[in-house]
């Protein structure tokens, strides 16, 4: 006969041992598993440091490529801005000096001593003006459109002046008065508005003095 007590506690034995197996297998999986999430994690975060190494060394090589650039840049405008406040300056001192020239002119007119062949003051006042021609037609381009029309105005008007110096002689000596005049107007509102706007701008340039 059957001993229906020991065949459970067999069936209970069987059971247990069944499900320590299950438990142990299943641990085992959840083991295997999680090593090889963690070496892929890990794999995987190797990738992502190699990635982002890469990515950072490109920045880097390209804010370099950048700064260099800057640099080139900084100091093609700083030599193009000294190139243009030279040139301010030779300009600002060529009416200066035109100027005075005029000046000089003016008092010989009056003190009726252009009668003379070939004055030495009209021929270095025409002289003056000729050379300052030249040098602005060359750089025109280095000044603003507002100093461009003053010194334009400034060109035409002088050119109408010096045409008429270049006739001046004993048959039209009753002229003078007339061209002394267009002198008076070309140095108190032509002349010193263009002064004051190249002092202006050259102080600009060297950063004593804000852009209005």
């Amino acid at each position: 006969m059957v001993d229906v007590g020991e065949l459970l506690k067999n069936l209970i034995n069987a059971a247990s041992i069944v499900a320590i197996l299950v438990y142990l297998g299943k641990k085992a999986i959840e083991l295997y598993l999680g090593k090889n999430i963690e070496k892929y994690k890990y794999g995987l975060n190797l990738q992502v440091e190699e990635v982002k190494s890469k990515m950072n060394a490109e920045i880097e090589a390209h804010k370099n490529k950048l700064n260099i650039l800057a640099k080139e840049q900084e100091i093609k405008f700083g030599n193009l801005h000294q190139e243009r406040a030279e040139l301010i300056k030779k300009i600002y001192l060529k009416i200066v000096a035109y100027e005075k020239k005029l000046g000089q002119y003016v008092e010989e007119m009056n003190g009726s001593e252009l009668l003379k062949h070939q004055n030495v003051a009209r021929n270095e006042l025409l002289s003056e003006f000729d050379d300052f021609v030249n040098v602005y037609n060359l750089n025109r381009i280095y000044f603003s459109t507002e100093t461009c029309e003053l010194l334009d105005s400034f060109v035409v008007k002088s050119e109408g002046i010096s045409d008429k110096l270049r006739l001046i002689g004993s048959q039209n000596a009753d002229k003078y008065h007339d061209i002394i005049k267009e002198v008076d107007f070309l140095k108190n509102f032509i002349i010193k508005p263009i002064e004051r706007e190249l002092a202006e701008e050259f102080r600009y340039l060297l950063g004593v003095k804000n852009k209005v």
